[in-house]
């Protein structure tokens, strides 16, 4: 079986400071995938870490989930449009 190698990982995190945020975004790194964050409030480490960031400056979750879903939604159909 061939191994495959990760070419992108988008990561939707409220914070970006979380662990179970952080390290996929680090495994995806060493392994030279591009990354796209999609953070709020401070962006944490997630923002500085992706190659392309998405931050929505805000404190309200209600806000951050709203843009958030917005943008994935856009992005989803964008990369289903390119196939």
């Amino acid at each position: 079986m061939q191994e495959k190698k990760l070419s992108g990982l988008t990561a939707d995190n409220l914070t970006g400071t979380g662990p179970s945020g952080l390290n996929p975004i680090e495994f995806a790194k060493q392994t030279g995938a591009t990354v796209v964050s999609m953070t709020g409030f401070t962006g944490g480490a997630l923002r500085k870490l992706a190659d392309t960031a998405f931050y929505v400056e805000s404190d309200q979750y209600g806000v951050i989930e709203g843009m958030h879903m917005v943008v994935g939604s856009i992005l989803a159909f964008y990369l289903k449009q390119r196939k």
